[in-house]
């Protein structure tokens, strides 16, 4: 379940998404009720959607679909509108994340290739790969679960964690075994040098 941080008359905008094609927009109104605006169903051709990230900005946010393409939506007057997507990866797209400032968009599949798009501002996706780099980390699968942290990059793979460069996408740290089990995702505000981990044993704050 993932917010956007869109405030339109008192309303909150509230998107969410789960293992099927279908993304839902829901309104929460000053007096806390919910009011369920939109229920769009994406084609991903019957596959189930693995991430969701809010482009901090509230204006869009990103979808990892376990297919090779990146959709990008935006939310007007609580309805859908398909802003744009990123292409290029080769395999499935298994993680996304913004940075800080909502332009640029990072992505990670399945050809182990971790990708920066610069997505332009507001409605406009340029799509343009700036950045990429072979995300073969040492734990041998890809990036499932990523998060902006300031200027970095920050990984989970397996039970690990990678602390990337944000511009070079150069390894620069890494926590190994940071969990006892698999299928760790992360979370952070983006713009301190605070992050979250969490799996099915613990949760874990961590600073850079």
């Amino acid at each position: 379940l993932k917010m956007v941080a869109g405030i339109d008359g008192g309303r909150c905008t509230v998107v969410a998404a789960s293992s099927d094609p279908r993304v839902a927009v829901v309104e929460l109104g000053p007096d806390g009720t919910l009011t369920n605006t939109s229920t769009t169903s994406y084609d991903t051709s019957s596959l189930s959607i693995h991430d969701l990230a809010i482009a901090p900005d509230g204006s869009r946010f990103a979808l990892a679909t376990f297919s090779a393409d990146v959709p990008i939506f935006s939310v007007q007057r609580a309805k859908l509108v398909k802003a744009g997507s990123c292409t290029g990866a080769k395999k499935k797209v298994l993680s996304v994340a913004w940075s800080p400032c909502s332009r640029f968009l990072a992505t990670c599949s399945e050809d182990m290739m971790l990708r920066v798009y610069d997505v332009g501002s507001g409605d406009r996706a340029r799509q343009q790969v700036v950045a990429s780099s072979t995300a073969a980390v040492p734990s041998g699968g890809p990036l499932t679960s990523m998060c902006w942290v300031g200027e970095r990059l920050v990984g989970a793979s397996g039970r690990d964690l990678f602390v990337f460069d944000g511009k070079s996408l150069e390894v620069r740290d890494a926590v190994y075994d940071a969990h006892g089990s698999s299928g760790v995702r992360l979370v952070s505000s983006g713009r301190d040098s605070f992050f979250a981990s969490f799996a099915s044993n613990a949760v874990r704050i961590w600073q850079l």
